[in-house]
Parts: structure tokens; C-alpha cells; sequence
């Protein structure tokens, strides 16, 4: 698994209500389609035939959510390319992170 670094400056929303994967529908809805997977050091998309970098992307909005009956914690991230005129989503998994070995 690649891991990136991403400057985290928008505040985050703790989202309770319908859960990940309502909040997932919204905002694909709003037109937020692309699914971004992360590299080293990028973000890609399209099957990883687009690379984006973190300076080059817009993070729109921020959204946590929290398992109450295990250690588990997803952040959504809203994304904006304006040079492809891109919009996606980038969702982190906590526990993803914590157990690899």
C-alpha cells in the first residue's frame, strides 16, 4: 500500500447521520465522481491514467466518520482539479493504515 502526505487545512466534519456511504451518494451527486487512489506521492484516478499532485488539486471539504463499535475511522475528502476540470473523492481508512505489516 502507498501511502501520501495530505496537508489537512480545511476543518473536518464529523458526519453521524446516514453514515460513509450516504455522504459517498451526496456527493456524487453533486458531481464528485472520479474515484482517486493514492500513490507515493500523487493521487490518481481513471484506472491511474491521470496523475495529480497535492498542489495541483483543490480540497473542497473534509469528512470523518467514526465506528462506535471498533477502531474504525474513514476520512472523505472532496476533490477538485480544476486543470482537467475533475472533481472525485479520496477516502482514507484508518485502520487501513494501522494494520499493515
Amino acid at each position: 500500500m502507498e501511502i501520501i502526505s495530505i496537508n489537512r487545512t480545511l476543518p473536518v466534519k464529523k458526519e453521524h447521520k446516514g453514515g460513509l456511504h450516504a455522504k459517498v451518494r451526496e456527493l456524487q451527486n453533486q458531481g464528485y465522481t472520479e474515484k482517486f487512489s493514492a500513490g507515493s506521492d500523487h493521487l490518481t484516478c481513471r484506472a491511474g491514467n491521470i496523475k495529480v499532485y497535492p498542489h495541483d488539486i483543490i480540497f473542497e471539504d473534509v469528512f470523518r466518520f467514526e465506528d462506535q463499535s471498533s477502531a474504525h475511522v474513514s476520512t472523505v475528502y472532496a476533490i477538485s482539479y480544476p486543470d482537467l476540470n475533475l472533481k472525485g473523492l479520496y477516502i482514507e481508512s484508518a485502520t487501513d493504515v494501522l494494520n499493515f505489516k
